[in-house]
C-alpha cells in the first residue's frame, strides 16, 4: 500500500500572511539561495504537511515551480530543515511547471507506479489540474488545519 502527496510549495507551504525576513524579498529574487528559499517556507505550514504525512504514511512527489532553481534533492533538504521528514520520491513535470504540465506529469508518474493505492494533490492553483481525475485540495492562502483533516480523510480511504 502506497500513498502519494503531490505537493506544490508556493501558496501551500507559505502564504500572503507569512513574511520572510526583510532581506528576503521573493518578488525580487530570481534564483534564491538555499537560505532565501528556506526563509520563504512557513514552519507552521510545513508542520501541517508533516502531520498529514505522519497520519497517512504518505510520501511526497514535488509538483512545484521551485524546480526552476532547485533539484529534488535540494527541495528535500529544504523540507528536512523545516521539519518535514516524510519520504520524498522525486518530482514530475520537468522544470517548466505550468498549465497541464503538472497534471500530465503526475498522471505519467502514477502510471509508472501501480503500487500507489491512494494519491492527493495539494496545489493552490486550480488551473494546473483541469481534467485531473484524482483528488485535489487547493488552499487559498497556505495549507490550514482544515485542509490537513480533509487530506487525511482522502488518503486513508484506500
Amino acid at each position: 500500500m502506497s500513498k502519494i502527496l503531490f505537493l506544490d510549495f508556493d501558496g501551500v507551504l507559505n502564504s500572503k500572511s507569512w513574511t520572510p525576513p526583510p532581506e528576503v524579498d521573493p518578488t525580487l529574487v530570481l534564483v534564491p539561495t538555499h537560505e532565501q528559499s528556506l526563509a520563504m517556507l512557513d514552519p507552521v505550514r510545513c508542520a501541517r504537511v508533516q502531520t498529514l504525512c505522519t497520519a497517512t504514511g504518505a510520501s511526497i512527489v514535488f509538483v512545484t515551480g521551485w524546480r526552476r532553481w532547485a533539484s529534488p534533492d535540494e527541495l528535500t533538504r529544504l523540507l528536512r530543515e523545516r521539519g518535514i521528514t516524510a519520504p520524498t520520491l522525486g518530482a514530475v513535470g520537468g522544470v517548466k511547471m505550468s498549465w497541464d504540465i503538472r497534471s500530465y506529469g503526475a498522471k505519467c508518474w502514477l502510471e509508472e507506479h501501480p503500487e500507489v493505492t491512494s494519491h492527493l494533490v495539494i496545489d493552490d492553483v486550480k488551473d494546473y489540474w483541469k481534467g485531473w481525475k484524482g483528488s485535489t485540495i487547493h488552499p487559498d492562502d497556505g495549507i490550514e488545519d482544515s485542509h490537513v483533516a480533509q487530506a487525511i480523510e482522502i488518503l486513508n480511504r484506500a
